[in-house]
């Protein structure tokens, strides 16, 4: 919380969580290296997501960078992570 309390003061939002911001803000504060951004391309693809499923990706990686320390970027096995928690439909 404290990565993300200094992250959004910079930015002038004040109480927001990584869940909590808007799609545009996540975009911004989760930008994924190049392994990263293929595979969540690929994923996007290939799963269908919604623009809405695409961005709660972005949040839950963008969070798991931020327990392992690794800012600013989203690194491919951060997004991996984020992938596996992504419930699908039987």
């Amino acid at each position: 919380r404290q990565i993300q309390s200094a992250r959004f003061r910079e930015m002038k939002i004040e109480h927001m969580t990584n869940s909590q911001v808007s799609a545009a803000v996540a975009e911004t504060i989760s930008e994924p290296d190049e392994a990263g951004a293929t595979l969540l391309k690929e994923a996007a693809e290939n799963m269908r997501f919604s623009a809405r499923a695409y961005h709660r990706l972005l949040k839950v990686a963008r969070t798991i960078a931020d327990l392992d320390n690794h800012t600013p970027v989203i690194s491919k096995i951060h997004m991996a992570e984020a992938l596996s928690y992504r419930r699908t439909s039987l």
